[in-house]
């Protein structure tokens, strides 16, 4: 029976050492599963935060909407204009040196009796495409083309692609987000002869018109673009 010595003097850390590895492979397996439990929580979780970013974004711009339409109504009754109209600047890609291009997109817009609808065939188009008229409307509080009076402010393609659409007279300016950040521009078109409009009889038309261009921005950057931003806050603090 000397033989059963070295089994029992060997075999007893072996037996101890296979049952410590089997627990700790059971363990890790434990942990594995534990962990690709939680990993698939997160990414439900995340995935639905998503989801629901993107409902609420799409209720955002569908509340918002019919007030800035409401707006721009009443900017076509106060000026007389052609059509009253919305741009808002969105990201596209980047180049192969990493400077993203910008876009800009007719989102909102409102017709006269004397104008045809342009938002359709005015979207996406590349920031820098009338980067004459872009400088100044980010520099200055109102910007207007008057293709009677051609001083030389824009580059050809500006008046040749507003008088395309029929427009005489371009009155437009910039609107600011709640961080104060240019987000677009509002503007309105006068087609047709302008000094046969309403105004053909005042000599400071443009300038009342540009007032008034003026004012319905501040109060849409206000509104619209400030208030709602604030109450969507709200809603997700709540």
């Amino acid at each position: 029976m000397e033989w059963i010595k070295p089994i029992v003097d060997y075999g007893t850390p072996v037996v101890i050492t296979a049952i410590v590895c089997f627990a700790m492979i059971l363990i890790i397996k434990q942990i594995k599963r534990w962990s690709d439990i939680k990993l698939k929580k997160i990414a439900n979780e995340s995935n639905h935060q998503v989801v629901q970013q993107h409902h609420d974004t799409m209720k955002t711009r569908l509340k918002i909407t019919p007030e800035v339409k409401s707006v721009l109504r009443e900017l076509l009754l106060q000026t007389h204009a052609s059509r009253a109209f919305v741009f808002e600047f969105h990201n596209g890609t980047n180049n192969f040196g990493g400077l993203p291009f910008v876009y800009m997109s007719n989102t909102y817009e409102v017709l006269g009796q004397t104008a045809t609808s342009q938002m359709a065939a005015r979207q996406k188009m590349p920031f820098t495409l009338y980067d004459s008229l872009i400088t100044k409307i980010l520099n200055e509080e109102v910007v207007t083309v008057d293709t009677r009076n051609r001083v030389g402010d824009f580059d050809s393609l500006v008046y040749k692609t507003i008088e395309k659409r029929g427009t005489t007279v371009l009155i437009c300016t910039k609107l600011i987000d709640e961080h104060k950040r240019i987000i677009g521009f509002l503007g309105v078109d006068f087609c047709g002869d302008f000094d046969k409009t309403i105004f053909k009889n005042d000599a400071g038309a443009l300038k009342t018109l540009e007032k008034i261009v003026y004012r319905e921005a501040q109060a849409l950057s206000t509104l619209l673009y400030v208030k709602i931003s604030r109450d969507e806050k709200s809603l997700k603090e709540v």
